[in-house]
């Protein structure tokens, strides 16, 4: 495996290299990281800042540097961390009423009507076939990305595809039954597992345009099997009745439009609010059965089992941070399919 350093133009400027420790956090429906300690060489100096990018040739994916810390300990020894995404989406926002529907479809345009000069490229279109009801306005690429493809199990990823830059590409994974993680076989080491309600909400109430009492104000009720309400206020007051078009003119939502549009900013709200399930462990680097991207893949959902902490169900892998030091590891994070 081997990391190139790009320009902003995909030129490739070096190789990576006087490098102490690389993790590198794929991850399934939001955006993906980086971090990276290294000598603070010139080269190093020079290429790993803001605007350059980082190429993992084994998984083609792209990072992009936001952040560099060089600095000189008591011993007078040079380091350099760097951190960055695994996407650039985040650059850009539509700024007008866009409808997703058919979500491969329909994201992929999204991209398309707002990139303004962005270097980003849409994958082919597969056929993929969820389906949802979302309108974004003022909204970042990555916050739609993030929202829409939680909401229907699809994940996304940059990638370095032949001499395309930056494509942005949305997948599917599904059940993977040919792998089993578990404390009892013996293929997981340290565990933990985070079951957290501290910001979990399931009932909302949306308040809309208008003023006071004359307030446009719904109720979004996402409980499940009797669990008692935990309720939201959503002030949703900048989500007017007009709004403008793709082709810059006002227009006037009909009162089902409206209603729908309301909804979605309500929904989205909440789901920044979910409860937090989340069971991490660090694989056996020695396991002889399984081995990450041959025979299991971020975004599997996968038979799990901890005999320490009373789980025996299957869950998503929703991410891998890939550990590059004296040896290599794979830390997972797996979450409950709801």
């Amino acid at each position: 495996m081997e990391f190139y350093i790009l320009d902003s133009d995909g030129t490739k400027v070096d190789i990576l290299q006087n490098v102490s420790s690389i993790q590198w956090h794929t991850a399934y429906y939001t955006t993906g990281t980086f971090e990276i300690h290294c000598k603070a060489t010139e080269s190093n100096l020079a290429y790993l800042r803001d605007g350059y990018r980082i190429w993992n040739t084994d998984t083609n994916e792209i990072g992009f540097v936001r952040y560099t810390y060089p600095s000189i300990d008591m011993e007078g020894h040079d380091e350099l961390e760097i951190h960055g995404y695994l996407d650039n989406l985040d650059l850009r926002i539509n700024p007008t009423m866009s409808s997703v529907k058919n979500v491969e479809t329909d994201l992929y345009a999204l991209v398309e009507k707002n990139k303004r000069d962005l270097d980003i490229t849409c994958a082919a279109v597969k056929g993929l076939t969820a389906t949802v009801d979302h309108d974004t306005t003022w909204e970042s690429l990555r916050d739609s990305f993030q929202a829409i493809c939680q909401e229907v199990g699809y994940g996304y990823r940059m990638l370095k595809n032949g001499n395309t830059l930056n494509q942005i590409e949305l997948y599917e994974r599904g059940l993977n039954e040919n792998v089993k993680f578990s404390d009892k076989i013996g293929n997981i080491q340290a565990q933990s597992f985070l079951r957290d309600t501290s910001d979990y909400y399931n009932y909302a109430y949306v308040a809309g345009a208008g003023k006071s009492d004359e307030r446009y104000v719904i109720e979004i009720d996402l409980r499940k099997n009797g669990e008692p309400r935990r309720e939201l206020y959503v002030d949703a007051k900048n989500v007017q009745r007009t709004y403008t078009d793709a082709n810059g003119k006002q227009q006037t939502y009909t009162d089902d439009q409206y209603h729908q549009v309301v909804y979605n900013y309500g929904y989205s709200k909440l789901m920044e609010h979910r409860a937090k399930s989340e069971f991490e462990c660090t694989v056996n680097s020695n396991d002889s059965l399984y081995t990450y991207r041959k025979d299991y893949f971020v975004g599997d959902i996968v038979p799990t089992e901890s005999v320490k902490y009373g789980i025996n169900t299957k869950m998503r892998i929703t991410g891998a941070n890939l550990v590059i030091e004296d040896s290599t590891k794979v830390n997972l994070v797996l979450e409950e399919i709801e």
